[in-house]
């Protein structure tokens, strides 16, 4: 690692410069098996247009395996060499996968993971999503990024309030907020809350 859990924070000032790209997995046409010589490729292609770090898009979305998911984390890991760094998307269906999963990209070499919530998470309060989002953030010592989505359909206020986002945001590896929610109010109050402690990125494209 590049850095201290206690150092996650400092580090992420310095080390998010400029853009960030995601990736996808590719499959062969004939077995539909992960094809890693086209994910190797496309890893090769995205460290050429000099993005600072690239994250994996696995799991839920992806339609991928947790076996498959730890090949494909691997691979790009592997194919970065260090040129750009590696942040997996932990949005799986279990709290138990998400937490095996972000300590898979911490042994093999990511540099940060980003959480976001599963279809079937189904908090009944503000604390449900606090304990979590936090027990993953404990079990890894990997720089995390907090992304409450539109996609979360379950009853918290604007899916995650900014109250609750700015006790996350104390956590020593919580560094920084991907902005997917657009609803000024909030934005405005997770800037004004916790702006000073993380980075807040708004990756739309009228920024």
């Amino acid at each position: 690692m590049q850095y201290r859990k206690n150092e996650a924070k400092e580090w992420a000032r310095t080390a998010y410069r400029g853009l960030d790209t995601t990736i996808l997995p590719c499959f062969t046409p004939d077995t539909l098996a992960l094809d890693e010589a086209g994910i190797r490729h496309d890893m090769r292609m995205l460290v050429q247009q000099g993005f600072f770090a690239v994250t994996l898009v696995s799991g839920g979305e992806a339609g991928t395996t947790l076996e498959e998911d730890r090949r494909f984390v691997e691979w790009c890991v592997d194919e970065a060499r260090g040129k750009v760094g590696i942040t997996l998307n932990l949005r799986y269906y279990t709290l138990a996968d998400n937490i095996a999963m972000a300590r898979h990209a911490e042994a093999v070499g990511c540099h940060s993971v980003m959480i976001s919530y599963p279809t079937n998470f189904r908090p009944r309060s503000e604390e449900d999503v606090y304990a979590w989002t936090r027990a993953i953030c404990d079990a890894t010592r990997l720089g995390v990024i907090l992304f409450p989505s539109v996609k979360n359909d379950f009853p918290a206020p604007y899916r995650v309030s900014a109250q609750t986002l700015a006790r996350l945001a104390d956590l020593e590896n919580v560094i920084a907020l991907k902005i997917g929610v657009i609803e000024w109010t909030w934005i405005d109050e997770c800037f004004r809350r916790f702006g000073d402690r993380v980075l807040i990125s708004y990756p739309f494209d009228d920024a």
